[in-house]
């Protein structure tokens, strides 16, 4: 549910009056129920919190509508609207009333979406808000210049368009006077885990009378993780994510993997997830000298790290928190196959004489070297 509250103030110096919570029920510009929220959103597109979407950005989001009403795969879209970056954004508006204001919709919206990214490029979507009410008086390139500014390359705009359709970019938004709980819930797991596709819930109370009112918009499902996410901001690996990364590409190497991260964790001692775009990577590190000794990648990979402490204490914390390790693996600096059943080039002496043994990784190409 969202927090809400039945009245606002509206305070001019030591003045203060209450506006009720007008239900959109009751009605607001000349119309009722979702007639009322549509009508909202077609009138008064800036009412889509932008700065939300982007807080602290110079430049958030700004929406034109393109058309209302939009035929898409049998259905009819509420509202098509554009970015001044070329991002369409397909609006859907629902009352809380409404049956399908629960999980139906957001199968509603996403049937829109896979409807545009196939069918509205290649300029299409120019020819339909061309051929809309909105565009009557002028042309879109004028509606978009008039809210963008008249400088502004209507051309490179509509490239943007197609460019973004063809990869996936879009912007899907539920607007209701209140968002179910579930829904709530899915939409916040979908953005988060869409790295192209945004979905947002947009809650919308008014305050007042059916001509005179506050509008408060709330934005539903924006979380730092997922604008990161989106943005290509590296994100730390976790357990679930490590393992089942690890399982799908060696297999073979998750029960050692869990085992030496259990030992470390019964020893007491910390860890650190790496932010690897392609491998997943665990840092165990020895307590003290406060340096990850032993690294892991979802490869099916290891190392160990003597460079910032000694060998001797590295052996020391391995033999005592990790004894299922082969003692072969405590001199190896690149990396090593995490199955210790894994056969390795062993070095040999030559004529009683220390040699150098060097051997590339079959899994990563680093050398590793021994002396005996």
């Amino acid at each position: 549910m969202a927090v809400g509250t039945d009245e606002v103030f509206w305070i001019t110096g030591d003045e203060r009056r209450p506006l009720r919570l007008r239900p959109f029920r009751e009605g607001i510009l000349g119309t009722t129920l979702e007639d009322a929220l549509q009508r909202l959103l077609e009138k008064h597109a800036d009412v889509i919190p932008g700065s939300q979407m982007e807080p602290g950005s110079e430049d958030p989001p700004r929406f034109v509508l393109l058309r209302r009403e939009m035929p898409v795969a049998g259905w009819s879209l509420d509202h098509l609207l554009v970015d001044q970056r070329g991002v369409l954004t397909l609006v859907e508006a629902k009352l809380i009333q409404n049956p399908e204001s629960r999980r139906e919709v957001l199968g509603q919206v996403f049937e829109y979406a896979a409807f545009a990214q196939g069918a509205w490029g290649n300029g299409r979507v120019r020819q339909i808000a061309e051929s809309g009410s909105v565009s009557k008086g002028g042309g879109i390139d004028r509606v978009l210049q008039e809210k963008f500014g008249p400088n502004f390359d209507t051309e490179a705009f509509w490239t943007n368009v197609d460019k973004n359709l063809a990869e996936g970019r879009i912007r899907l938004i539920i607007a209701a006077d209140e968002l179910r709980p579930e829904v709530r819930r899915v939409i916040e797991y979908l953005n988060l885990n869409m790295p192209t596709v945004e979905i947002y819930g947009l809650e919308l109370r008014c305050y007042g009378d059916a001509e005179q009112f506050v509008l408060v918009p709330l934005l539903v499902g924006r979380s730092q993780i997922a604008e990161d996410a989106r943005k290509g901001v590296p994100q730390p690996w976790d357990p679930q994510r490590f393992f089942d990364d690890l399982t799908q590409k060696s297999g073979q190497d998750v029960p050692v993997a869990r085992r030496l991260l259990e030992a470390w964790k019964e020893a007491g001692l910390s860890m650190k997830w790496g932010e690897g775009e392609k491998w997943g990577s665990l840092h165990l590190i020895a307590d003290p000298p406060d340096v990850s000794l032993v690294s892991v990648w979802t490869n099916g990979s290891a190392q160990l790290n003597f460079g910032g402490i000694s060998a001797k204490d590295g052996r020391s914390v391995i033999h005592t928190k990790s004894p299922f390790l082969p003692d072969s693996l405590q001199w190896h600096r690149a990396c090593f196959p995490l199955d210790p059943r894994t056969p390795r080039a062993r070095p040999s002496a030559a004529r009683g004489r220390k040699s150098v043994t060097r051997s590339p990784c079959a899994r990563c190409g680093a050398t590793s070297q021994r002396r005996s």
